[in-house]
């Protein structure tokens, strides 16, 4: 029996488990947590800014929170896509080809 045909064992098994509908359901949810932890984060450190630019969108006259909304949602955007991305780096590092079990997904957010 040649030598690597344990590796070949464990390469399979660890694709059978890792393809499962559980592994697969854990993964979305992680990356769901990760997307959730930094988006929160974000708003955190951030809240009075989007407060104080709601409020002058609110109380704007129609045409000028128009101009407001094309000045600010290429902002919100790109902020948007930061945290985005922050988060789907962390899903590369921490979960992407790892078997996951629940108490995982409660590191990833403590993390």
């Amino acid at each position: 029996m040649p030598a690597d045909t344990s590796g070949a064992l464990q390469r399979a098994v660890f694709a059978s488990v890792y393809a499962s509908a559980r592994q697969r359901r854990l993964r979305r949810l992680a990356l769901g947590a990760l997307l959730l932890k930094h988006m929160a984060r974000g708003l955190w450190c951030l809240w009075p800014v989007y407060l104080a630019l709601a409020l002058a969108v609110a109380l704007a006259p129609a045409g000028l929170a128009a101009v407001l909304w094309l000045v600010l949602g290429p902002g919100l955007a790109a902020w948007l896509w930061i945290y985005a991305r922050a988060a789907l780096r962390e899903y590369r590092g921490q979960v992407l080809g790892r078997i996951l079990q629940r108490r995982s997904l409660r590191r990833l957010l403590r993390s």
